[in-house]
């Protein structure tokens, strides 16, 4: 499953797959799914962050510009 996504230090467009970054500035950080795949539902792995642990603050996707899932943790 690949992904796209703006590097805000760079402002380009890269491309990820199974490691993507996270930034350790505080804000939303935008992923694309490139190709269209058929699935019920996704995981999230946390393999690296920075200072005693990593998390999230929340999750939300979306679908053709409308919000199907929200998950606020």
């Amino acid at each position: 499953m690949a992904f796209t996504y703006t590097n805000k230090t760079t402002g380009q467009k890269e491309t990820c797959s199974a490691f993507c970054p996270l930034e350790q500035a505080a804000g939303a950080q935008d992923f694309y799914f490139v190709n269209q795949i058929g699935m019920d539902s996704f995981s999230i792995d946390i393999r690296e962050w920075y200072g005693n642990g990593g998390g999230l603050g929340g999750i939300e996707l979306f679908q053709n510009g409308m919000s199907k899932m929200l998950w606020t943790l």
